[in-house]
């Protein structure tokens, strides 16, 4: 039975991505599915985008959007990293990678399973984070987003690994941890699961997070890599906020 990779915000992170790509190798992974988000916030956009198009699967989360459009409800930082990410890639000797994002699809599909960046309901916007589980409206938004699915859907842009499951209409979350980062899909449940952040994890974990499917189970891996270089490539870049960098070393 074939593994599987499945990667999200990578956020121009190269170091993380080389070590990602590293320890998928070392798992005898055949195919690689990237949720979007490879470019935005780091320092290496164009490296980024060469690797990225050997996967089996990339789509678009809201970065590329926002090179193609106009950036939507970005943070400061995130918008000054758009800014300089578009000049980079607009740049004669990189234009052939415009066409390449504006080709990017929203949604994916493997077997009976939808792969987006942000949500079934909104593929390349919507956050589903954790907190929707504690609220009646956050979870009318989760059931609106399972109604979407047949079994199991695997969203990014949160940067947080993790998963909601919905059985026998209740829904719950779980943090990979608190299952030894094993999960064994159950054909009566729906999921909708999150592989966390390659180049910039959230969870308070300074790794670089990525998941690997293996027939019924699922797996989240967490690798270390040289972020001191990543932070000193992003300083080192003028049109780069410092905040950036700063991200990247400390815990949020």
């Amino acid at each position: 039975m074939e593994k599987i990779a499945v990667l999200s915000d990578i956020h121009s992170n190269l170091e993380a991505l080389l070590a990602v790509l590293n320890n998928i190798e070392r798992e005898n992974v055949s195919k690689i599915f990237n949720l979007g988000d490879f470019i935005g916030y780091g320092p290496d956009p164009i490296p980024c985008l060469q690797v990225v198009q050997s996967f089996d699967l990339n789509l678009r989360g809201n970065h590329e959007d926002a090179i193609l459009n106009k950036p939507d409800n970005f943070s400061y930082e995130a918008k000054e990293a758009i800014k300089w990410t578009r000049k980079v890639i607009r740049q004669k000797e990189n234009k052939d990678f415009l066409g390449f994002l504006f080709m990017l699809p929203a949604k994916g599909f493997h077997n009976n399973w939808l792969l987006v960046h942000g949500s079934p309901c909104y593929p390349v916007f919507e956050y589903l984070v954790s907190d929707l589980i504690t609220s009646k409206e956050g979870l009318d938004v989760l059931r609106q987003n399972f109604n979407q699915i047949q079994n199991v859907c695997f969203v990014g842009h949160t940067h947080v690994p993790g998963f909601f499951i919905q059985r026998n209409n209740g829904i719950k979350y779980i943090y990979p941890p608190y299952i030894n980062n094993r999960l064994e899909l159950d054909a009566e449940a729906k999921y909708i699961i999150n592989p966390g952040s390659v180049g910039q994890p959230r969870d308070g974990v300074s790794l670089a997070s990525y998941l690997i499917i293996d027939g019924n189970t699922i797996i989240w891996k967490r690798v270390p890599y040289d972020k001191e270089q990543t932070m000193a490539k992003i300083r080192a870049i003028p049109d780069l906020p410092n905040n950036l960098a700063g991200r990247l070393g400390r815990l949020p």
